[in-house]
């Protein structure tokens, strides 16, 4: 017996009737399904505890290293000020590296005064105690200045170099330089 093909008049009525057959469908299902087994409420087993014991606290250890495991535990607003003030100047760094970037970038900036720009950072980090002394101040400032070119590249890289603001901020680095560097 060959198939008739079927012919829909109107195609709303009969998407309307699909949509009914399966809304009762689910209907069905939902109601004939077994309901969720109820669980019955049990009282919890009662537990007794012995009364609090003062703690034994051993002694303390005695000279620097007394204060090394207090400091690890409970730091000092020493500590705090200093582990702030290294993070504060961290950022501040990058920050510096990722405006000279874009400044370069914009024609902005000259060489010189990108290589300028890195030398007083250097210098501005052995200033702010953030290195003990320039080359290790060198080699924090360039660790920072690859975490600013990967910022740059994510961040800044489609920064309209016509934006009116860009000329203001490459003399406000240049004047800061120049508190750095000697003449």
């Amino acid at each position: 017996m060959p198939f008739r093909k079927l012919r829909i008049k109107n195609p709303v009525i009969f998407i309307s009737v699909v949509g009914a057959v399966l809304i009762l469908a689910l209907l069905v299902y939902w109601s004939l399904r077994p309901a969720a087994p109820v669980v019955e409420a049990t009282s919890s087993p009662v537990v007794t505890t012995a009364p609090a014991q003062p703690a034994s606290v051993p002694a303390a250890p005695k000279g620097d290293k007394a204060t090394l495991v207090l400091e690890l535990f409970n730091p000092s607003d020493l500590a705090l000020d200093a582990q702030l003030n290294a993070t504060t100047i961290s950022e501040q760094i990058e920050q510096l590296m990722a405006t000279s970037y874009i400044l370069s970038n914009c024609h902005l900036l000259s060489a010189k005064d990108y290589r300028d720009n890195f030398r007083a950072l250097i210098i501005y980090a052995e200033r702010t105690k953030f290195a003990a002394d320039a080359t290790d101040a060198e080699a924090k400032v360039r660790a920072l200045a690859k975490s600013a070119s990967a910022s740059y590249g994510l961040l800044y890289s489609r920064t309209n170099c016509r934006d009116p603001k860009l000329p203001g901020i490459a003399e406000q680095l240049l004047a800061w330089q120049k508190t750095y560097l000697p003449e």
